[in-house]
């Protein structure tokens, strides 16, 4: 068990400098995929209480229609929406 464990960290170990890399390619290329859009998006959505205002209450259920929530879409949809738990949206 411990030796698969650290296979795994050396491999995760050895994809840091990729990700790294890719990031600062992201951003010297001034563009963004889909994870850094919700991230920015969640920003926005926590950073400034009027975009969520003007939002309204999300319809029921439609949380469930989201597919793969990621922390970033958690963080956006509780923001714009009221600012409610996931279960609260049911």
């Amino acid at each position: 068990m411990v030796a698969a464990t650290a296979g795994r960290t050396d491999r995760a170990g050895r994809l840091v400098p990729l990700v790294d890399a890719l990031h600062q390619r992201m951003l010297a290329e001034k563009v963004m995929d889909f994870g850094l859009q919700m991230a920015w998006a969640a920003r926005l959505a926590c950073n400034f209480p009027q975009v969520g205002a003007s939002c309204g209450p999300l319809p029921g259920g439609a949380a469930r229609r989201i597919p793969g929530h990621g922390h970033a879409q958690r963080v956006a949809l509780s923001a714009l929406f009221g600012g409610g738990s996931m279960t609260s949206w049911r």
